[in-house]
């Protein structure tokens, strides 16, 4: 029920906002460029380094990608072309079908305007049936990490439509910041005197297989066995629906390149989502192109395709009208499973997000369902209340985190109401033992290790001892839906709030101020 509240929420917020900027106004601190434009005397590299040395030109862009996730990067001429997916390991190819396209059609017009979004075309024959070639400096791009934004201002575009990108990098929040997501949002204005049809396109291709080897292109890519899904999640009056990148594993021990990939978005009354689970990136593409350009839409074809060796891609479509003087904001995901990196020994070690979405490499979807759920609504709600009125969220701070607290109590209370036969299980199975040694092993292997930072070891102490149960029950109940794996997490949880408390208290008996500032230490 809590999920489908939110989703409720979250679908009225992105398809009715008005209030918003059309792009949350770009910092002016950003790095700005209009779209496509080389650079004057950018220089080339120099003679006397070597050809180990990486000189991939500036046609650069801001990464997405959590803290150890992997990262890509959208160049500010719009296309993917740099990839980090493995440590150790930089690739610079332009992927042809991983792009952004639009559609366009003001009301009473003969035709609309179709047009992929990046200022170039492939230089290889593919594809070839689609509208390429952005026009040069038609709009701009800016970066300020974690964020970039594309600014589209073409004069065949009635509306005005930008899109922001980012990554949960959060301050103090190494959980959510090591995520494999990219959050696309799409601000959408009208300001003419007619409705405007706007039709956003991601099409992705499945690179599952992609990243053996350490070369630095793609030409190793492993195809075989790979296929598309698509899929739709029920969201009340709405659906999530989007295309899931798979592959067929000789075992379920996921390698370096297996795994999950996914684009999704939310439909909603007034937002249609249309789709193709699999076409080819290396023939023309008429069966996305011919149907976008036209209305849009896609076919909604779900043809199934396994591949034996040639590469395979998917798109989506998120489609909506603005009345005169409306806006909109739609929010778009591209998530990634990846959780085996492998080093040049053949070493193995596992992500950081793994601690809470598992091992599986079968979880894109659960990644991206509450990026576009429960971190976007958060951050858009409240970059807008920081905006508009600095002094009231100052005001506010103390009133929510009353309410963070009393949540988080309620959590408890429910919980252990709803798992009350499987908690009293446990009792006299060792679970509550192996608990306390679990969060005392954490407290006291922490406060030992950062002695050497007499500043933050209290807060690090307490901060990794408390850590993981927020986000713990979401892949614990989406991937393996065990009420014992409900009770044990519930006692884990019970358990390190009563010691954290404990803890807490103890290092507030030590703590001295410094002298002269604000700072703490603990004795």
């Amino acid at each position: 029920m809590v999920r489908r509240v939110a989703l409720i929420i979250l679908c009225t917020f992105s398809c009715f906002a008005t209030s918003a900027a059309s792009a949350d106004d770009i910092p002016k601190a950003a790095w700005k460029r209009p779209i496509g434009q080389p650079l004057e005397k950018a220089g080339t590299r120099k003679p006397a380094l070597d050809s180990g040395h990486i000189d991939d030109s500036y046609w650069q862009g801001a990464p997405v990608g959590g803290f150890g996730a992997g990262t890509f990067s959208r160049t500010f001429r719009g296309d993917f072309s740099r990839w980090h997916l493995q440590p150790g390991v930089h690739r610079y190819q332009t992927i042809y079908a991983d792009q952004f396209a639009m559609f366009q059609k003001s009301e009473g017009d003969d035709a609309g305007t179709a047009k992929v979004l990046f200022a170039g075309h492939p230089n290889n024959g593919s594809l070839k049936s689609w509208g390429w070639d952005y026009p040069v400096a038609a709009g701009d791009y800016a970066a300020l990490y974690p964020k970039s934004w594309f600014d589209y201002r073409w004069d065949k575009f009635p509306a005005h439509v930008t899109v922001e990108q980012f990554s949960p990098v959060l301050p103090d929040n190494y959980k959510e910041t090591s995520y494999p997501v990219a959050v696309y949002r799409w601000h959408a204005e009208n300001s003419s005197n007619k409705k405007v049809t706007v039709s956003v396109l991601l099409s992705w291709t499945n690179m599952l297989g992609w990243l053996r080897g350490y070369g630095r292109d793609f030409r190793g890519a492993l195809n075989e066995g790979n296929f598309n899904r698509f899929h739709s999640e029920k969201t009340g009056d709405g659906a999530m629906k989007g295309i899931v990148f798979e592959r067929n594993r000789g075992s379920k021990e996921a390698n370096a390149w297996d795994g999950q990939m996914t684009i999704a978005a939310l439909e909603s009354s007034g937002v249609e989502i249309s789709y193709v689970t699999t076409f080819s990136p290396e023939g023309p593409g008429n069966e996305v192109w011919d149907s976008f350009a036209k209305d849009g839409r896609l076919s909604n074809s779900n043809q199934p395709w396994l591949s034996s060796g040639e590469p395979l891609a998917g798109a989506i479509a998120v489609r909506f009208t603005l009345a005169p003087g409306e806006k909109k904001i739609v929010p778009m995901v591209i998530a990634w499973d990846l959780p085996v990196t492998e080093f040049g020994a053949g070493r193995t070690w596992l992500r950081r997000y793994t601690d809470f979405y598992g091992t599986s490499g079968a979880n894109a979807w659960t990644i991206a369902r509450p990026r576009l759920l429960l971190i976007l609504l958060p951050l858009v709600l409240g970059m807008l209340v920081k905006r508009q009125a600095a002094s009231f969220a100052a005001r506010l701070l103390p009133f929510l985190a009353i309410l963070s607290n009393g949540s988080l109590l309620l959590l408890f209370v429910l919980l252990i109401a709803l798992n009350a036969p499987a908690l009293l299980g446990v009792v006299g199975s060792g679970a509550i033992l192996a608990a306390i040694l679990y969060v005392l092993g954490l407290f006291v292997g922490t406060w030992i290790l950062s002695a050497s930072m007499p500043q933050a070891r209290g807060v690090l102490a307490l901060a990794t001892a408390a850590r993981n149960f927020g986000a713990a029950p979401a892949p614990a109940a989406g991937a393996l839906a065990d009420r014992r794996t409900n009770a044990a997490l519930i006692v884990n949880a019970v358990v390190g709030l009563i010691l954290s408390f404990i803890a807490a208290g103890w290092l507030r008996r030590r703590a001295v101020q410094l002298p002269g500032n604000s700072a703490f230490v603990v004795n």
